[in-house]
């Protein structure tokens, strides 16, 4: 996290994406792109983008 304020506005906005992620229209769009509808929290995906950067 850049700064100490900013963890509650990041876990605000992943309940909201994750609750988008899941609604049945969208799921559906993204099947339709050739992809795959995969909403998790936060710190799992910071670890990720993390991990990701690295290489």
């Amino acid at each position: 996290m850049p700064y100490k304020g900013s963890k509650p506005i990041v876990e605000k906005l992943s309940a909201e994406i994750r609750a988008c992620m899941q609604q049945p229209d969208t799921v559906q769009k993204i099947a339709e792109l050739g992809a795959t509808a995969v909403a998790v929290d936060s710190e799992p995906f910071a670890a990720c983008i993390a991990s990701e950067t690295e290489r």
